[in-house]
């Protein structure tokens, strides 16, 4: 649930939102990825064999980084050929669909806490 506080500073940057209402958004996302790291890495520490933690956080980091990386190249062109702003709203929409396709994953949804 956190990570729908991730896409309120994309939505009110493509909404042209005034500085001040930009401030609340980036403290709103800050805050709600700092205790989505938390809990991450707490379900990861908690729930990933120790023996396979190494390898899968490894796995982790090297996806996050390529993605990024396939991000930022491909946000450039596709905001001149469309508008930065209709590229910072998609980006929110995609954000709120993976976060709701997410928690329609029972074992997602349920994960014990050990």
């Amino acid at each position: 649930m956190a990570l729908l506080g991730l896409p309120v500073n994309l939505a009110l940057l493509g909404l042209g939102a005034p500085v001040p209402l930009l401030a609340a958004g980036q403290f709103i996302g800050g805050a709600a990825f700092a205790f989505w790291l938390v809990m991450w890495s707490t379900a990861v520490q908690t729930h990933v064999p120790q023996e396979a933690l190494n390898r899968m956080h490894a796995y982790d980091v090297a996806g996050s980084l390529l993605m990024m990386g396939v991000g930022r190249t491909l946000s450039g062109p596709v905001a001149a050929a469309v508008g930065t702003e209709r590229v910072l709203l998609a980006g929110a929409g995609i954000a709120v669909l993976v976060v709701g396709a997410l928690l329609a994953v029972r074992p997602i949804r349920t994960l014990p806490r050990l």
